[in-house]
């Protein structure tokens, strides 16, 4: 073995960056003592008692730091020091990034958060809380020569490169860990002044390493989708399709990788073979120790640092990766081979789906945002919260676009891909909402293996025309590189076959988030969203600079800088001028002015505008006598009516209205609702009848008037504020719900006295997103022709309510958000009650969907609508009729478990047939 120096590696002592965050402003909102968070939930009835469960959020609440503080506390206190002892939560983050749009500069830093500070704070890049604490130089152009140099003017192959860049990776790590004022620190703490104002002992303690899965590879010292591919687990390659069965979990628990001795040991084995036997790096020797968990012969810095005075465990700090595992994974490629099975059908279905997502609006101020300039099959320069956008609004989108019965097994796959998504990504868990994400992993992986297996065989895909374009190029490149000079082009043999797999290492880490959760809090904590944000600052000092070799060291100074520079200023940073505290906001501007006279005069004929004055008075005057809204508006008397004046006959317009609401997170939030945008016009309002959570509504005029009380003593102008609205109404023939995985179907009701109404803002809880169903088109049967169609050629017959536009939402419609407070908030059971067990044990098909609900259930409408009291059918009497779906489903997909998983885990028969208890 020869040794080869690398230059250009910058890093900063860990000690020395521990002591500057604890003694920098942004401190002294630090959390040095953990603790558990509760709800308190009140007794269902008097003789129940009131019962607690925990919240899951931050990591100085989670129980990987209460366990950390629990040792701390164990150890006795070092000599002659009476200081409060405390944890500093070290959390990681590492990634190559290229630095320009052309050209080969990158960076590869290594970025330090600490769990002590909330992560509203410490993930939002302007907090500048992210701390540079390295950046890895890549291996030198010269590295060859080096190799050539000492083995006979032979280069270096690729598992020689690959070996070598997984030494430097390691030895940078090293250089941070193995400093001796670190692991003094580690062992005896450090005493820091902290911002505060208390002097404390600090103790550095690594919860977490965020990296996408190449990355974690490196840091695991493991071997890219080797044999045992997985970081977490011992689980091998021809095991990982199976997500959710009992088998699956079991080996999770059972083989979980754990750094010991025999590990560190077979290592060493290894690297005394390559390094004084003079093996290649891959050889058959050392293969024997190494290949049988898919180690490779590197020594881990962090084992190395701290296994065996602190028995650190390296493999547990790897936490799940939503964004490359999920949005850039698992949907990515369930997205991209519906899309190649749309191509079988034709370019009309490719193009009614481009259609369709062109016909959403955004909502929200970032949540959901348009696809109106894009074709969406092409999936052109996706980042990964397009791809999250696509899967919370496309289930309406490929609606009846397949054929029968493979049309109802899709829209449930991408029902339970959007439920699953959205319980991984809340920003605080309750027991509740992880055990309904335990069983949504359970339903996820039998959903996929079902579509895989009984689905996609039926489809003769190929490659998209994207795709074959992208292949080309590559093809072309390559030929071109390998003859030194361009080529003559050879002719393509067309588009390739394409299949789907579920042999991919990200479906398997799925099975891991609710595990990760429980022990670390909430995924947004420690997201690689994070790392990626920080990656715009390194690039802007790259931008800023001369763009030559040291532009790293540049950027580190810059970044320095623009910490203190930003603790500087941000005291004297503004506080915004708006309320929170109140429900809604809505201007105080009296420049629109419409006389309510001239607006019905001069449009007799339009049906929106029939009985408007009288239903207004009728909505005042049940605010000033203060009567429960129940959809209605009370019939009063014309007497009644005349007794109340609108001064001038005057309505005052406003664009918009913003609703502040509670998040299920106890966090404020708001929506803007704007009329003349028809994705943000529709509005939730309390349901008043207990038959549904909610009643819906399309906003179409917001409205504040001064209205005078003729029988009052003092005849004195109050303002009111109110808001027009077009009711929609609940489909009583489709039962649509988390329960069964299926969207709620509303619609408009139809022309009548129930059709139109007022509602006091202060009953909006806050804006709906409803989806057109666009199988079912547009109709003008329900409202003669009207200035307030949703478009010139009628009314879209049918709207979906989407549950998934975000995590808020979701909580609204499972039940379990801590801050709603909202009675229409009941808690959804989607665990042990929904979920039954199949023969072979594993989590199947739940009960009323999966398994009652028939191949060829139609959704063709052949119902007419009423008009009705709103009450009558939860709001809005609309009647519609789907064909009933009687044919039992098919059988389970999922194979058996067989003896050889059985023996490989070290199990007995009767050991497979077990189940979880998911219940409360």
């Amino acid at each position: 073995s020869r040794s080869y120096d690398i230059p250009g590696l910058l890093r900063r002592l860990l000690v020395e960056v521990i002591k500057a965050a604890c003694q920098d402003q942004l401190a002294r909102d630090f959390h040095f003592e953990p603790f558990k968070a509760f709800q308190a939930r009140p007794p269902a009835d008097d003789s129940a008692s009131e019962t607690f469960q925990r919240l899951h959020d931050e990591l100085y609440a989670s129980d990987a730091w209460i366990a950390e503080q629990d040792k701390l506390d164990r150890l006795p206190p070092e000599p002659g020091c009476n200081l409060p002892r405390a944890i500093a939560g070290l959390m990681f983050w590492s990634d190559a990034t290229h630095v320009s749009q052309f050209g080969q500069s990158k960076m590869w830093p290594i970025y330090l958060f600490f769990g002590n500070l909330s992560k509203w704070l410490r993930c939002k890049p302007r907090s500048r809380a992210c701390h540079h604490v390295a950046h890895i130089p890549s291996l030198p152009d010269n590295i060859q020569d080096f190799i050539r140099s000492h083995s006979n003017g032979k280069s270096g192959s690729t598992a020689t490169l690959r070996h070598c860049k997984r030494e430097l990776f390691q030895a940078v790590w090293k250089r941070l860990v193995m400093d001796p004022d670190f692991l003094h620190a580690y062992q005896h703490g450090v005493v820091i002044d902290c911002a505060d104002g208390i002097t404390r002992r600090i103790y550095p303690c690594i919860f977490t390493y965020s990296a996408d899965y190449p990355e974690k590879v490196l840091v695991a010292t493991i071997r890219d989708l080797g044999q045992c591919p997985c970081p977490l687990c011992l689980v091998t390659l021809d095991q990982v399709h199976l997500l959710g069965q009992v088998a699956d979990e079991r080996i999770r628990i059972v083989k979980a990788r754990v750094d010991s001795t025999e590990r560190i040991s077979k290592v060493q084995s290894a690297r005394k073979i390559i390094y004084q036997h003079g093996y290649a790096a891959t050889n058959d020797r050392s293969e024997y120790f190494l290949k049988p968990e898919s180690l490779v012969a590197t020594e881990n810095a962090f084992s190395k640092a701290l296994f065996a005075n602190f028995e650190f465990n390296f493999f547990r700090m790897l936490v799940v990766d939503l964004m490359h595992e999920f949005e850039l994974g698992v949907w990515k490629a369930v997205l991209i081979h519906l899309i190649r099975m749309l191509h079988t059908l034709g370019n009309d279905s490719v193009n009614e789906f481009n259609q369709r997502f062109r016909h959403l609006g955004n909502f929200g101020q970032s949540t959901i945002r348009s696809f109106a300039y894009m074709n969406t099959s092409d999936m052109r320069n996706w980042a990964a919260r397009t791809y999250e956008d696509c899967l919370q609004c496309c289930i309406p989108c490929f609606e009846g676009l397949f054929p029968e019965p493979y049309n109802q097994h899709i829209i449930r796959l991408l029902y339970t891909l959007a439920l699953w998504h959205g319980l991984a990504k809340l920003r605080q868990h309750t027991d509740e909402t992880l055990d309904h994400l335990t069983a949504a992993t359970q339903l996820l992986g039998k959903e996929l293996r079902f579509f895989t297996n009984d689905v996609c065989p039926h489809f003769d895909t190929v490659e998209t025309p994207k795709e074959r374009a992208a292949r080309e190029r590559r093809t072309q490149a390559a030929m071109e590189k390998s003859a030194g000079k361009k080529g003559k082009e050879k002719s393509s043999p067309g588009s390739l076959p394409k299949t789907f797999s579920l042999r991919t290492i990200k479906l398997h880490l799925l099975g891991h988030y609710a595990a990760v959760i429980r022990w670390f809090g909430t995924t947004d904590s420690y997201s690689t969203q994070i790392g990626e944000l920080q990656h715009r600052v390194v690039k802007s000092y790259y931008r800023r600079g001369n763009k030559r070799k040291d532009y790293v060291r540049l950027a580190t100074r810059m970044q320095r800088r623009g910490e203190l520079l930003h603790r500087i200023t941000e005291q004297y940073t503004p506080l915004p001028d708006l309320s929170p505290e109140q429900h809604y906001q809505m201007a105080k501007s009296v420049k629109h002015k419409i006389h309510i006279g001239d607006l019905v005069g001069n449009n007799p004929e339009e049906p929106a505008l029939a009985g408007f004055l009288p239903a207004l008075k009728d909505h005042i005057l049940g605010r000033l006598f203060d009567r429960p809204f129940d959809g209605e508006e009370g019939k009063f008397t014309d007497e009644e009516r005349d007794q109340i004046l609108i001064l001038n006959n005057i309505l005052y317009g406003h664009s918009t209205l913003r609703v502040n609401y509670t998040t299920y997170n106890m966090q404020r939030d708001h929506d803007v609702i704007n009329p003349e945008i028809p994705s943000r016009a529709f509005i939730m309002v309390e349901a008043a009848d207990g038959k549904t959570r909610f009643w819906y509504a399309r906003v179409l005029g917001i409205f504040h008037l001064q209205v005078v009380n003729t029988t009052s003593t003092r005849r004195i102008p109050q303002r009111m504020d109110v808001l027009w609205i077009r009711w929609l109404g609940e489909d009583p023939e489709y039962v649509g719900n988390i329960g069964v995985r299926k969207l709620e179907r509303v619609g408009y009701v139809p022309e009548g006295p129930y059709a139109f109404g007022f509602v006091d803002p202060d009953l909006v809880v806050r804006a709906a997103h409803l989806i057109p169903s666009f199988i079912y088109g547009k109709t003008d049967d329900l409202l003669t022709r009207s200035l307030y169609w949703d478009s010139q050629d009628g009314d879209w017959e049918n709207y979906y309510v989407n549950p998934f536009v975000d995590r808020d939402m979701l909580s609204r419609f499972l039940g379990t958000g801590v801050g709603h407070t909202h009675p229409g908030c009941a808690p959804v059971s989607l665990t042990s009650a929904n979920v039954i067990e199949d023969e072979d044990g594993e989590a199947g098909a739940e009960i009323g969907s999966l398994d009652e609900v028939g191949h060829d259930g139609g959704l063709e409408q052949v119902g007419e609508r009423s008009c009705e009291d709103p009450k009558s059918s939860g709001k809005g009497g609309i009647e519609s009729e789907v064909n009933s779906e009687t044919e039992s489903e098919k059988g389970s997909v999922d194979s058996d478990i067989d003896d050889e998983v059985a023996e490989d885990l070290g199990l007995a028969d009767d050991d497979l047939i077990w189940e979880f208890d998911y219940g409360h």
